[in-house]
């Protein structure tokens, strides 16, 4: 099975995600790149109330099997503050 998404909101944030996945061999082969993700817009964050703002970019790409799954991933924030604090360049 193979699956191609590319989704927009009403904030700056673009997502792309790509795969495929074999349930006869138990393998999967996926790719994900999603950014302008607004940390203060997050449910998590809300719920708990938490005083933070930022924009995370994040690159994801994996493949195997479900017995032995790879991921490799990252994640950027150019700038986070938290609880008014400033922390630069997140990688």
């Amino acid at each position: 099975m193979r699956f191609t998404a590319i989704l927009a909101s009403s904030y700056p944030q673009r997502r792309a995600e790509q795969g495929e996945h074999s349930a006869r061999q138990k393998s999967y082969n996926a790719q994900l790149t999603a950014s302008g993700i607004r940390l203060d817009q997050l449910q998590a964050v809300k719920a708990k109330n938490i005083d933070v703002s930022g924009v995370v970019s994040i690159q994801a790409q994996g493949a195997g099997t479900f017995d032995n799954p790879q991921l490799d991933a990252t994640l950027q924030i150019p700038q986070v503050d938290i609880q008014n604090q400033k922390v630069a360049q997140v990688n």
